[in-house]
């Protein structure tokens, strides 16, 4: 995929990604600016897996983010848990 690629390509394909992950760290919003630069940097792959490709990049550094997080993210996860249980033993009573 990237043999095709020219070095100054890869550079502003290289600066661009940069850029989208210091947005994304900061405010969110990341993936405007690294979508299409792929989309620019590989016009003649199949737009789908280019942006597969994107959000692929995007899930993996959202989760590095919530790991390195640690204790409040599975504080989140405990109280989504819960909630989910009491909501399946209320619906589990509302039905008998």
């Amino acid at each position: 995929m990237f043999y095709e690629l020219s070095t100054l390509n890869v550079a502003l394909l290289f600066l661009a990604m940069f850029s989208a992950g210091f947005v994304d760290a900061i405010a969110g919003g990341g993936g405007l600016i690294q979508t299409p630069a792929m989309l620019l940097s590989f016009p003649d792959r199949n737009p789908v897996s280019v942006v597969a490709t994107s959000k692929t990049a995007a899930f993996f550094g959202t989760s590095t983010a919530a790991i390195k997080k640690g204790s409040g993210f599975v504080r989140v996860f405990y109280l989504i848990v819960t909630a989910l249980l009491i909501l399946r033993l209320g619906y589990s009573l509302y039905i008998q």
